[in-house]
């Protein structure tokens, strides 16, 4: 087998492992996993990646609602009885903009 053939198998094997590897550590956010639990998943699903990735976006560097454009940050001050610490948001925050 030619050498550079080898090669790029296996460089190739080697990103998509590295590719798997990013996705599974994005998705390993132990705080902001039981956050999501605690106070979202009850009206907006048990998938806080599939409702990050269907409800949110990003917008001049601030996750915002998709529709509303409303600052997550500013939703997350009072949202329906829900009250977050500001390092509960800001950790809720980050993990679903990661999610994205």
């Amino acid at each position: 087998m030619d050498l550079r053939i080898t090669v790029r198998f296996f460089i190739t094997i080697g990103l998509l492992l590295l590719a798997i590897q990013q996705d599974t550590v994005k998705a390993q956010t132990p705080v902001s996993d039981k956050l999501y639990e605690r106070h979202c998943m009850k009206c907006h699903g048990p998938k806080s990646a599939r409702f990050a990735r269907r409800k949110l976006t990003m917008k001049d560097g601030a996750l915002v609602g998709s529709k509303s454009e409303r600052p997550v940050k500013d939703v997350l001050t009072n949202h329906f009885g829900v009250r977050l610490s500001p390092e509960q948001t800001k950790a809720l925050i980050e993990a679903l903009r990661q999610q994205l």
